[in-house]
């Protein structure tokens, strides 16, 4: 005969049933009602897993379109930031192309600079080409400390004067 499995050996100890002789018809009928109660307890557990697998797809679906609604309305900002940071951009080009007043900036440690358009244009350089024109940070007229190019006298590295502010 084979082994039986610990549970059902201990179960049917607890209702004096031996497991190698044939049970009365008492105690069959109380091994059918332990199985049968078993049963329903593991039916009950298993409901139980699936309706809080269930809560939990569906809090985690929630969660997933609050991300994506958050996700849009950032994307949204940036746009509209950058949109607007563009506009900005645009409208400050307009105003020192009015003012004939362009502006720079030079960072020595870095040995960077960038120029407005209008600030090449004021100084006779191109500025497609990219930036390797420019005036030496350490001409004078140009100082890192105030960024700007205006319509006032400059001497230019190739001899012709143009204007220059400090």
């Amino acid at each position: 005969m084979h082994r039986l499995h610990p549970l059902l050996a201990r179960q049917l100890a607890r209702l004096d049933v031996d497991a190698h002789a044939a049970p009365s018809l008492d105690q069959w009928s109380s091994v059918l009602e332990r199985v049968t109660r078993a049963y329903q307890e593991a039916e009950q557990d298993r409901y139980l897993l699936e309706r809080s697998q269930d809560l939990s797809s569906a809090e985690m679906a929630e969660l997933y379109r609050a991300v994506e609604d958050e996700k849009a309305q950032l994307e949204s900002r940036v746009e509209e930031r950058t949109r607007r940071l563009r506009e900005s951009e645009t409208h400050l080009a307009e105003a020192q192309r009015i003012a004939t007043l362009g502006s720079w900036s030079y960072v020595p440690q870095t040995q960077r600079q960038s120029w407005s358009e209008e600030c090449y244009r004021l100084l006779g350089f191109d500025s497609t080409d990219g930036g390797s024109a420019g005036p030496d940070p350490s001409m004078p007229g140009v100082r890192g400390s105030q960024p700007s190019c205006s319509a006032s006298p400059m001497m230019m590295p190739s001899g012709p004067r143009r204007k220059q502010s400090r």
